[in-house]
């Protein structure tokens, strides 16, 4: 399967910011290994276009059109006091996804589970007990992503990208 990818100018079924060789060479550039297989390498941009697409109601402005397949183009965005063009996909949001697909190679990019943190299992009655608090729960967090998505996001202090380890 080849990704579509959205270049600004709505294309018809986009599914990406950003082509897997692109993705590569930003990384590389960056002293990251992302996988070699194409196959795996689409299915974590995927992964981390999901978590981009969540975050509709945070980003600045509006979508161009209600047709467009993703978030992105959006009008009324202004990054840095400039207007960004409308017509256009921000490096920021390219290179989040990237640094996304990357990490998906580690982590669950959209764990599932309570955050709890399993305390005492007894297994010859399947007894399970845990914490009543999130304490000591592992949390990762992607601190490039973030700080990328930063200047796209209405609220960016308040909008992370955390996921439990």
């Amino acid at each position: 399967m080849a990704l579509t990818v959205e270049d600004g100018s709505q294309v018809a079924n986009a599914d990406s910011y950003v082509s897997v060789a692109d993705a590569r060479t930003y990384l590389a550039a960056r002293g990251e290994s992302f996988t070699a297989d194409d196959a795996v390498a689409e299915q974590n941009l995927l992964k981390a276009m999901d978590v981009l697409e969540a975050k509709r109601s945070q980003y600045k402005g509006t979508k161009v059109s209600s047709t467009q397949s993703l978030q992105w183009p959006r009008d009324e965005v202004y990054i840095d006091g400039l207007l960004f063009a409308n017509d256009a996909i921000p490096d920021e949001l390219v290179h989040a996804q990237a640094y996304l697909a990357l990490y998906a190679q580690d982590y669950a990019l959209q764990a599932v589970g309570s955050g709890r943190t399993v305390v005492k299992e007894k297994v010859d009655v399947i007894e399970r007990s845990y914490s009543d608090s999130k304490v000591g729960t592992v949390q990762a967090q992607f601190n490039k992503v973030n700080d990328l998505l930063a200047p796209l996001l209405s609220n960016a202090g308040l909008s992370l990208v955390n996921v439990r380890v």
